[in-house]
């Protein structure tokens, strides 16, 4: 197992993961939009609906940009920088993502994505 991990690689990595993100959100806004197409809700329950839209659309926007940031940060002279693989560990809750941004195998009996709260 490394101590230190390169910048770059950290934020290639990052950058894989907050794509991931932004396309499950924008997922969740065509499933959410399907869902409000079919409500027959109150003109007060559309507004808040149109309200959650319009946060759910900018999460996403987000992600994606962060994820773009991460990217080119990865390709500067930052790239070279160690960073240290126990600091990573220790500031995530989620494994599965701190192994990811490492760049380690993930267990294959583990589905991607699904990390249960017990």
């Amino acid at each position: 197992m490394r101590k230190a991990l390169p910048l770059g690689e950290l934020l290639a990595n990052l950058e894989v993961e907050l794509g991931g993100l932004a396309r499950r959100c924008r997922s969740l806004e065509d499933t959410a939009a399907i869902a409000a197409g079919q409500s027959q809700g109150d003109p007060m329950e559309q507004s808040r609906l149109v309200v959650a839209f319009q946060e759910l659309d900018l999460l996403t926007q987000s992600l994606g940009d962060l994820a773009r940031l991460a990217g080119a940060a990865g390709g500067s002279g930052l790239a070279r920088f160690p960073v240290d693989t126990d600091m990573v560990r220790h500031s995530l809750r989620l494994t599965g993502l701190a192994e990811r941004l490492l760049g380690q195998p993930q267990n294959q009996d583990d589905p991607p994505g699904l990390e249960l709260f017990l």
